[in-house]
């Protein structure tokens, strides 16, 4: 059996809702809402890869959460494993949905450039094994290099190429991914710590100050440290910033 729950972004409270409805939901669910599925006895899988793809694909923009409280250790192991290639990347074994144990496994960047493309295509985007090597090799450097001019030069890319690679997939510039991701990834350093100081983070990714920080988050992604901080996920930030870009399926 498979159950459903939408935690909105208080992450204090959440309502289980029944599979067909959320799949039939035409509107988005509301930015930083986390989806969690929770399995019971008997656990099956087949069942529950379906039902997680359905979802993810429905709700790309919500990162979802693996529940797995009601299950035993074998099996909680085995779906671990498993969900982890279907875009889960948050697990909790203990009855309570703990807010903080959640923030510390959707703010972790580690994969981030694994998890990027496969998230990209659930969006409907056209991104196929060339572009994919590309996007996954920006979505690394991205916090290494202020812009994709400076990663390129350092790289020796054939910008030219990779150009024509985006734009005749209809999925804007090398530039505009760049800018995108390096944000996402400021974006999800402010929301992993919620006591580190915007100034601190503008230190890391080497900005003039924090007020260049905030300017670009809003210019690029729509929002400011507070909802950084307060809707966890880097899902929901991805799409706004592609959106933003005129990156669209």
């Amino acid at each position: 059996m498979l159950s459903v729950y939408l935690l909105p972004s208080s992450y204090e409270t959440y309502q289980q809702i029944p599979l067909g409805s959320l799949l039939e939901r035409s509107s988005e669910l509301a930015r930083g809402t986390i989806i969690a599925v929770r399995p019971s006895p008997p656990m099956g899988w087949p069942e529950m890869a379906q039902a997680i793809t359905a979802v993810a694909e429905r709700h790309a923009r919500a990162p979802m959460c693996l529940w797995l409280d009601l299950v035993t250790r074998k099996e909680a192991i085995t779906a671990t494993q498993r969900c982890r290639l279907l875009g889960v990347r948050a697990v909790i074994d203990v009855p309570i949905l703990d807010k903080e144990r959640l923030r510390d496994q959707l703010s972790d960047m580690n994969g981030f450039e694994r998890d990027v493309v496969p998230c990209c295509r659930r969006f409907g985007l056209r991104v196929d094994a060339a572009v994919a090597e590309r996007i996954s090799l920006i979505a690394v450097q991205a916090d290494r290099y202020r812009t994709f001019a400076g990663l390129s030069a350092a790289l020796m890319l054939n910008r030219p190429m990779w150009r024509a690679s985006f734009k005749t997939r209809d999925l804007g510039s090398p530039t505009s991914w760049f800018r995108v991701l390096r944000l996402v990834k400021i974006a999800t350093a402010i929301q992993r710590d919620p006591n580190r100081t915007v100034a601190d983070i503008a230190v890391q990714f080497e900005f003039f100050d924090d007020a260049a920080v905030r300017r670009q988050l809003r210019a690029v992604l729509g929002a400011a440290p507070s909802d950084a901080r307060s809707h966890l996920g880097w899902e929901w930030i991805l799409a706004d910033g592609l959106r933003r870009a005129g990156i669209r399926a």
